[in-house]
């Protein structure tokens, strides 16, 4: 995500891996969406989005939490297991390939778009006839 930014600072660096955060989770949102309306999986996910009475925001903190512990998990495996030297090999590797202007833009591009398809199909999944009188 470093190739979108022309500055290299501090703050540049902080806002590439966040966008990078965000869209994997955009992915991963995606996906189990797509997952959901095609195949006979069933996370929950088409459920959630569906109107009703029943406050969500506990779920929300819920899920939060739970990424978040499993972030914190897992960062704490890979440095218990890999060595410094190998870390920051692996870490200048992915930021000398990370700094790829048009790669960086395609997977921002086509990131943004599969979420608002995935958007667009779970509007048209959640409400009958699309919502179309």
């Amino acid at each position: 995500m470093k190739g979108l930014y022309r500055k290299r600072n501090a703050d540049n660096t902080t806002n590439a891996g966040v966008l990078g955060v965000f869209l994997i989770v955009f992915n991963l949102h995606s996906v189990i969406v797509l997952l959901e309306c095609f195949t006979g999986v069933n996370v929950g996910l088409l459920e959630f989005w569906k109107p009703s009475d029943t406050p969500k925001v506990g779920m929300g903190y819920i899920g939060g939490f739970s990424l978040a512990v499993a972030y914190l998990l897992g960062i704490g495996f890979v440095k218990k297991n890999t060595s410094e030297k190998e870390r920051r090999l692996i870490l200048k590797n992915i930021v000398s390939q990370g700094r790829r202007k048009l790669t960086s833009v395609f997977y921002t591009l086509f990131s943004v778009l599969l979420f608002l398809f995935t958007i667009l199909l779970l509007i048209i999944t959640i409400i009958p006839d699309g919502g179309i009188k």
